[in-house]
């Protein structure tokens, strides 16, 4: 399962995302879709100049951060919006998580790469939110 989480706050524009989708191993469309829209926003932050970036990028665990600006925000709208359709299409395989961490923290800590980071609080609009555990995310080595 890929779990995400995305926050404004303090300032802060923050997406983290943990896990494998785990639709189908080897071939994992659904992962491929979720790492793609990491990625991208990635590369908006990039393209915009955005200031205070801080990424982590690699094999089951993503964590962007940027300051807050409306078009930061809108990239990032951009990408949560594609991982919550993403969610609603393949629901046993991605979720958006309601819970809470430091809105400055996007470095994993040694406990949270076995299994998967603490969550981040979405913005107010929690009416279609759900609240997921954690449960054990498989890590397998990024594809050369």
């Amino acid at each position: 399962m890929t779990r995400f989480a995305y926050i404004r706050r303090d300032g802060r524009c923050v997406l983290r995302a943990d896990g494998h989708a785990d639709f189908c191993p080897g071939r994992d469309i659904v992962c491929a879709g979720a790492s793609a829209l990491v990625c991208a926003l990635a590369g908006a932050l990039d393209a915009l100049g955005a200031q205070g970036v801080q990424r982590t990028l690699c094999a089951g665990h993503a964590a962007i951060a940027a300051d807050d600006r409306a078009d930061v925000r809108a990239a990032f709208t951009v990408a949560v919006t594609g991982l919550r359709q993403l969610a609603a299409a393949y629901p046993g395989h991605v979720a958006e998580d309601t819970g809470r961490v430091p809105a400055q923290e996007t470095e994993p800590t040694a406990a949270q790469r076995p299994g998967a980071a603490p969550a981040l609080s979405p913005e107010a609009d929690s009416k279609e939110k759900r609240r997921h555990e954690y449960g054990k995310h498989p890590h397998e080595p990024a594809p050369v």
